[in-house]
């Protein structure tokens, strides 16, 4: 289960590997960059420890403890999400060159994320662990999620503006991120949610 969930967690936490040294942003109107990059950490960070927790042995004992145990990331995932996306809201684009095209691909990201886990927690609800076909239909659920396509690229772009990397590196929630990933960066590219992230 964890395997397929980290996804999530790594790809967020991406935006911390940029460099360092970044020049400063532009003289532009928008949001304080250090209160967007938290804004938009905030959402995915929120989800670290649940899915991290989905290695527990006790998480997988059975197909009932499977089913909470997904449930509970999905529900943590589903606030983390809506918070972040109406906190970029509020906010509004940061104060960069590209702010509006980072706040849309930001907004676009959570909208779908948030869409996804929800989907994922109707149906995980509609699921007898007792049937014969649980594992195949939980092992579904947990694969299915939010697909980027061609966001994926803006979302690459998002994580590596050199006007943002300082502000994705000092955030409170970016640096949770990498703190609760034990500090460990994170891989170049990649998906983003593997269950509706993320990231």
């Amino acid at each position: 289960m964890i395997q397929s969930l980290l996804p999530t967690v790594v790809v967020a936490a991406a935006v911390l590997a940029g460099c360092g040294g970044a020049p400063a942003p532009a003289d532009v109107p928008g949001a304080d960059p250090l209160q967007w990059a938290d804004a938009y950490c905030s959402g995915i960070g929120a989800t670290v420890t649940a899915a991290l927790q989905l290695g527990d042995p006790r998480a997988r004992v059975d197909a009932a403890a499977q089913q909470e145990a997904l449930a509970g990331y999905l529900d943590t995932a589903q606030t983390g999400y809506r918070d972040a996306l109406q906190r970029l809201q509020w906010l509004g684009p940061p104060a960069v060159m590209a702010g509006e095209w980072r706040q849309g691909t930001a907004t676009e990201y959570y909208r779908g994320s948030l869409q996804a886990v929800q989907d994922q927690a109707a149906r995980l609800s509609r699921l007898d662990p007792a049937a014969p076909d649980f594992s195949q239909r939980f092992n579904e659920i947990e694969q299915s999620g939010f697909e980027p396509g061609p966001l994926q690229r803006e979302l690459d772009a998002l994580r590596t503006d050199p006007e943002l990397a300082a502000a994705l590196q000092r955030a409170p929630a970016c640096t949770e991120i990498d703190q609760q990933l034990g500090g460990a960066g994170a891989p170049e590219g990649g998906a983003t949610d593997g269950d509706g992230a993320g990231g």
